[in-house]
């Protein structure tokens, strides 16, 4: 179902593939691909990435059904005791308000916690410019 979630929305269980444990930390959820429907983003702070014990990822599931699962997300250098995904939130995100020529709504942004740190992810939207390469 179509988010947002309250007290009396229907509970759907997710499926994760085998090795995820049975302990789950964090869990949010936010509309990653476009698609109708919000993903699933499941915290595992204490995933083995590597050789690292402990680094931790998040595992990402969508569909109707929440029973297709796609690649986890991982820290890009991971480390044992990261504990990436120790917490999760969708933080809405605006661009300032033009009465104008109203904009779409832009997606919000997938905060991902570890021990020590806060980590942002996002997506650009087509024709965006990539504020980060100036």
């Amino acid at each position: 179902s179509k988010g947002p979630l309250t007290g009396t929305s229907p509970v759907q269980p997710v499926t994760l593939a085998p090795g995820v444990g049975e302990l789950v930390y964090s869990v949010t959820a936010l509309d990653a691909d476009g698609l109708p429907g919000d993903e699933a983003f499941v915290g595992n702070p204490v995933a083995t990435v590597g050789d690292d014990m402990r680094a931790g990822e998040v595992r990402i599931v969508s569909g109707a059904a929440l029973d297709h699962e796609l690649a986890p997300l991982r820290r890009h250098d991971p480390a044992s005791a990261d504990a990436f995904g120790i917490d999760l939130a969708a933080l809405p995100f605006s661009r300032p308000i033009d009465t104008k020529s109203p904009s779409p709504p832009l997606p919000p942004l997938l905060l991902v916690g570890s021990g020590t740190h806060a980590f942002t992810y996002f997506k650009l939207l087509p024709n965006s410019v990539d504020l980060r390469t100036f």
